[in-house]
């Protein structure tokens, strides 16, 4: 979500956008059953037992994927904070 300025006022206007990247869109009521879909994949994929494999997963890393691969190093190698 953005705040920005409407065109030709100074009114602000929130924006909300998905995707990623290059691939951001704002979302409209055009949209919406496409960014209502891939909530949908992507909350299935994103979890601690999805599958490591799948793009989705593996897009960008959460904080409790970070935690679990920080726990195994410090487990394996000494001296790692």
């Amino acid at each position: 979500m953005r705040q920005g300025f409407a065109a030709n006022t100074f009114a602000r206007e929130d924006e909300i956008s998905f995707g990623a990247g290059a691939n951001e869109t704002p979302l409209t009521t055009e949209n919406e059953p496409l960014c209502r879909d891939l909530f949908s994949r992507l909350f299935l994929s994103r979890h601690g037992d999805g599958t490591h494999t799948d793009p989705l997963f593996r897009l960008q890393p959460e904080r409790w994927w970070r935690h679990g691969c920080a726990a195994k190093l410090r487990s394996c190698c000494r001296g790692y904070a």
